[in-house]
């Protein structure tokens, strides 16, 4: 039987639906006009040095914190000219750390991540622009989205890693894998870009794990093999073909990174 962590969450209705509703503490205009790949040297300067505090500091605390293993590690050496030459990746949205664990895998390179409006605007937002955040307009703002477009193909024609997340929105825990909004894949068919699909799954506390944090799982992330866009299909049929493929490959690595454990010791949860 495989392990399940036995913590209840309310879960919406609606696949899509957020579990969080941040505080706006900005109100930072994401018109036509904003800098959504913002190139500039004072972010590139304070984003470097974010990364070094991350891999000296955020790094060891995710790892004490949530006992976050990497998989796969050994990938991003075999497809090294898909993760130098720009690709995409996505991962399922489980909770507020789980980019750290996206960083701390696909280290060492920075990278961008496309980020909800409400999140940046929020008390975190600042935070989350020097770690490469990529905010998205509304999309009935439909001069802000092409802008929005633009710049995440800048980003990709650049060679950078732009990170999704296909769910749409974080929902504490969850265990499976819900269903993905096409963005990611659009972006990856239309610039022919690789998606390196990432699997974040649980497994139990054990020895010293138990003295930080009793009450949440151990977390596993799983780097998987680069999944490439079929040009021969039309481009509606080759973002569902991508998305479908990741999907499956994300599902599979979830499952194959939980463990199983006795039937006696599950029902105890």
């Amino acid at each position: 039987m495989k392990y399940r962590h036995g913590l209840k969450f309310d879960y919406p209705e609606d696949v899509h639906a957020h579990m969080i509703s941040p505080k706006q503490v900005r109100d930072d205009k994401l018109d036509a006009e904003f800098p959504y790949y913002d190139k500039s040297f004072k972010l590139r300067f304070v984003q470097f040095f974010l990364q070094l505090f991350m891999i000296i500091v955020v790094f060891p605390i995710n790892f004490f914190k949530y006992g976050c293993r990497v998989k796969g590690k050994s990938r991003l050496i075999q497809f090294r000219r898909s993760y130098f030459r720009g690709c995409i990746t996505v991962c399922n949205h489980v909770f507020e750390w789980d980019y750290i664990c996206v960083r701390h895998a696909m280290g060492p390179r920075r990278g961008y991540v496309t980020v909800w409006k409400e999140n940046h605007n929020s008390d975190k937002g600042q935070l989350m622009r020097y770690a490469g955040s990529i905010p998205i307009p509304d999309t009935n703002n439909i001069s802000a989205m092409h802008k929005f477009n633009d710049d995440v193909g800048r980003a990709l024609s650049d060679g950078k890693m732009v990170h999704f997340y296909p769910e749409g929105s974080m929902w504490y825990f969850y265990e499976g894998l819900r269903q993905f909004m096409p963005g990611a894949f659009y972006y990856a068919v239309t610039y022919n870009k690789p998606v390196f699909p990432l699997a974040i799954s649980f497994r139990p506390r054990k020895g010293l794990f138990k003295l930080f944090n009793k009450n949440e799982p151990c977390v596993t992330i799983e780097i998987g093999v680069p999944v490439y866009p079929n040009q021969q299909l039309t481009k509606a049929n080759a973002i569902k073909d991508l998305s479908e493929r990741c999907f499956k490959h994300m599902k599979k690595m979830i499952e194959s990174n939980t463990p199983d454990i006795p039937e006696d010791e599950s029902a105890k949860k």
